[in-house]
């Protein structure tokens, strides 16, 4: 179709936009890119114009020709008894999925006149992405008629898609709380309780997510993000069979799985957690879900198969900076390959002030005992960057490495004076490994037993400290310990 072509043709140019603006400094080719926008912003207006104009002819001929006019008494009794069919079909526009039912009435047809008008404009606009511009003709329906909940539930969620969390939430609990329709109840429970997850209210979020469920199990949503907001609270062991319930019912839904794969991890199902996502990249064409299933085998130490994820993103984006970086510091890690070290270089030359490219680099330099080049490409990071932990952490280890000591403890305290409590903790861990590496046993537990105060998730202070307390002798508390922590 022509519409179709238009489109097309309007956003290859968009895309060349984006191109040259990433790839330029000049001030006067951004300055012609900003012309370019300018047109197509224009081009974009005259199009909504032209489509409004026929939008509202289609709905007076439609109205005509179908002869439809509903009694405004009857309009309450036609919503309240609305089919689960037609709220699914109403729930799966909002969400904006593409598997629509067909043969089903529209939602619309319950209305007439003007109303019938503002709420075809509103969906318009909500279409369009211009949420401000929809929730203005919502409002212009519950003018109308207030009762008309599927508009309220559309002026919430461009509330909510514009930013605006309190109305959005008003609009939201009004809808949950007054509704008649199953669905459309659990639809605003679900979307309240992703509002408060977001805004770290996890428990109340849990009773919306669960109240959802109770008015319509069959929405998978509130399953979901149940499920995500109990591993945030870090209850895996009762997030686990819900994972397990969607993945069943979901077999091709890779994100659920991700998931799964994380689950299993958290409550020490390493095989588990293994076989999931080696089902993923198996099968799996998103770049973001093989970039996820790769930090996942990264945490469970499974570096040859992160390394594959990151060849087939690379073979999608060769210039894809953070897949080279993966790809060379898994490489390193699985078999301390050298070719690691230049995939690592590549990354660089792709994003040459990246920190964390940039620090890797220097980590396998100090571990190839390269340590003047270590030194050089941690000093470098923190004159670019002003200040970066990981940076100063490395530059204790090369003074250690040279049993400077007093370099090495400077550096350390510099850690310890942070403002942030995983950086102190950072800091003492680092302490420790001094005083343990000059064979001061009992200084160095006092200071990983301080760095796991501040920072207890961090497990290489619990194996520091497993080690002190071996070499002073007392190996059951140390096994105890590193138990505790592998």
């Amino acid at each position: 179709m022509l519409v179709k072509h238009l489109f097309c043709s309007l956003m290859e140019r968009l895309d060349g936009i984006e191109k040259d603006w990433s790839e330029t400094n000049s001030s006067s080719v951004q300055e012609k890119l900003i012309q370019e926008v300018m047109e197509l912003r224009k081009v974009s207006d005259d199009i909504l114009d032209q489509w409004l104009i026929f939008e509202e002819r289609m709905t007076k001929l439609q109205s005509r020709v179908q002869g439809f006019q509903v009694n405004s008494n009857n309009l309450d009794m036609e919503i309240a008894e609305m089919s689960d069919e037609v709220a699914e079909k109403i729930f799966k526009e909002i969400m904006n999925l593409e598997h629509k039912p067909t043969n089903k009435p529209e939602m619309v047809s319950v209305l007439s006149g003007y109303a019938a008008h503002a709420f075809r404009k509103g969906q318009g606009y909500y279409n369009l992405l211009m949420y401000g511009q929809a929730a203005e003709h919502f409002r212009e329906v519950l003018d109308e008629d207030p009762e008309l909940d599927v508009a309220r539930l559309y002026l919430g969620f461009s509330h909510m898609m514009n930013g605006e969390w309190e109305e959005a939430e008003n609009q939201l609990r009004f809808v949950s709380r007054t509704t008649e329709n199953r669905l459309l109840k659990a639809t605003a429970l679900n979307a309240y309780g992703s509002l408060l997850a977001g805004f770290g209210n996890s428990e109340l979020a849990l009773f919306q997510f669960e109240g959802a469920i109770e008015a319509y199990p069959k929405l998978r949503d509130p399953y979901f993000n149940k499920a995500l907001v109990m591993m945030n609270l870090e209850q895996y062991q009762d997030a686990l069979p819900i994972w397990k319930m969607l993945a069943n019912e979901f077999k091709d839904d890779w994100e659920i799985y991700l998931q799964l794969s994380k689950c299993y991890q958290e409550e020490g199902m390493t095989d588990e957690a293994e076989q999931t996502l080696t089902e993923i990249i198996q099968i799996s064409q998103d770049p973001d879900l093989l970039w996820q299933a790769g930090q996942s085998f990264e945490n469970l130490r499974q570096f040859g198969n992160a390394t594959v994820c990151y060849r087939l993103i690379l073979e999608r984006d060769p210039e894809n900076a953070a897949a080279w970086h993966g790809l060379g510091w898994n490489m390193w890690h699985a078999e301390g390959l050298p070719v690691g070290i230049n995939y690592i270089k590549k990354a660089m030359s792709l994003s040459p002030t990246n920190p964390d490219y940039q620090f890797s680099y220097g980590w396998i330099m100090h571990h190839i005992q390269d340590y003047e080049e270590a030194q050089k490409v941690f000093k470098q990071i923190l004159e670019q960057e002003g200040r970066y932990p990981l940076a100063i952490a490395g530059l204790v280890h090369v003074h250690m490495a040279r049993q400077e000591w007093n370099e090495a403890e400077t550096y350390a305290y510099q850690l310890i004076s942070d403002m942030h409590a995983p950086t102190r903790g950072l800091g003492l861990l680092q302490l420790g490994k001094v005083s343990l590496t000059r064979g001061d046993y009992a200084t160095a537990q006092k200071h990983l037993e301080q760095s796991i105060q501040e920072s207890p998730n961090m497990p290489d202070s619990y194996l520091w400290l497993g080690l002190s307390r071996y070499m002073m002798g007392e190996k059951d508390e140390a096994l105890r310990i590193w138990e505790y922590t592998l």
